[in-house]
């Protein structure tokens, strides 16, 4: 009980508990035996956010002295509790990594920008600043564009890091720049990469 936190509640019964201590009862219940491993199955599904973050630090109590593999499709809670991660489709391994690693394999050196202009002159200066790359725009407000720019892969050591070019070329094109930063790639963006990955690639090796 102490363990789950659930001495202040242990005296109630447990259809009269929220479903946060529930699902403290059933961990308390798996942890009866003191397993070595303890496998979890979206342990947050259906939480409030205090309630999900209460679970999150319940989590890491408890993988101090056991191991702890979570199920779970909610990837911005798995990249904050987890230490380690595997992506699986169709039987395979797709991605093991920590967090942080198969955030950074997914990285595309690409960089998100606010611009105001014309969206031909802005598309313009971005291609003439790096060829090859791929642009997405969407309209935000009073003629401002937001642009997801990717250069095209290559080996130049500026086509890691955009954003001074883009810059460039957008001042000489009197664009006004109110944000430029590089793309971040989060687990989320991971698991659709790797499952698009995966379904180009069906034989790949397990």
């Amino acid at each position: 009980l102490a363990e789950c936190q659930l001495t202040d509640v242990a005296r109630r019964r447990i259809g009269q508990l929220s479903k946060g201590y529930r699902q403290r009862v059933a961990l308390a219940s798996a942890l009866l035996h003191d397993p070595k491993v303890l496998i979890l199955d979206e342990p947050t599904n259906g939480l409030d956010p205090t309630q999900i973050r209460e679970a999150r630090s319940l989590i890491g109590d408890l993988a101090q002295n056991r191991t702890v593999l979570v199920s779970s499709h909610i990837l911005p809670e798995i990249e904050r509790t987890c230490q380690r991660v595997i992506i699986i489709g169709a039987g395979r391994v797709l991605a093991d990594g920590t967090p942080d690693e198969l955030c950074r394999s997914a990285d595309t050196g690409g960089c998100i920008a606010e611009i105001k202009g014309h969206l031909a002159a802005i598309e313009f200066a971005i291609k003439q600043a790096l060829p090859g790359c791929s642009l997405e725009t969407a309209p935000l407000e009073e003629g401002w564009w937001r642009c997801a720019i990717r250069p095209a892969p290559q080996s130049e050591p500026e086509a890691t890091n955009p954003q001074e070019l883009i810059g460039i070329a957008l001042a000489s094109a009197k664009c006004p720049i109110r944000l430029l930063r590089p793309e971040t790639t989060g687990l989320e963006e991971v698991f659709v990469r790797v499952l698009d990955e995966a379904a180009r690639n069906p034989g790949g090796e397990a």
